[in-house]
């Protein structure tokens, strides 16, 4: 490994996973071109876990609805990878997740092409919005749910009572 001005070289076997990440920030190394094979493309290590999300740089905000009935929509399953061609991570594991033709009709932002656009891929951090609204609309149906339940204990407390009285 060489640092120059240029940036840091290194030479000889190394082993990176492909991330495919187009915009860095600043604290990052990317590694375009060769890694251990010739389909690596992009491969990204960085030392910042914040993903840039400032509002000024935001336009058209608008709020996620209907996140319970989309998230209710999605299938996790069990998989394993098929031997292909262009995919050359394929191995014997199981593995879990979603299918990316699925999410598509119901989340179609965290779905997109990779494999050089043979392939759809799913954007799992696109999903982390949706489920804290799921989880936020899950909540307010269970404030709800709690204050009916209590006004339906005050009425039959009531009734109770009544029907006491009306027995003596």
């Amino acid at each position: 490994m060489t640092v120059g001005n240029s940036g840091i070289t290194i030479v000889g076997g190394i082993n990176l996973d492909v991330l495919g990440v187009t915009d860095t920030g600043s604290s990052a190394l990317v590694v375009n071109g060769n890694c251990a094979d010739s389909d690596c493309g992009s491969a990204l290590a960085t030392q910042n876990p914040f993903a840039v999300s400032d509002r000024r740089l935001k336009s058209d905000i608008e709020p996620v609805t209907r996140a319970l009935s989309k998230v209710t929509k999605l299938k996790g399953v069990y998989y394993k990878w098929v031997a292909h061609a262009d995919h050359k991570d394929a191995d014997n594991r199981r593995h879990i997740g979603l299918i990316a033709q699925d999410v598509q009709h119901i989340v179609p932002e965290a779905v997109g092409q990779v494999l050089g656009g043979k392939m759809l891929g799913v954007d799992y951090e696109a999903l982390v919005p949706l489920l804290i609204e799921a989880v936020r609309e899950l909540s307010e149906k269970l404030k709800a749910n709690r204050l009916e339940i209590e006004k339906l204990k005050a009425e039959h407390a009531m009734e109770i009572e009544r029907i006491t009285t009306l027995l003596s």
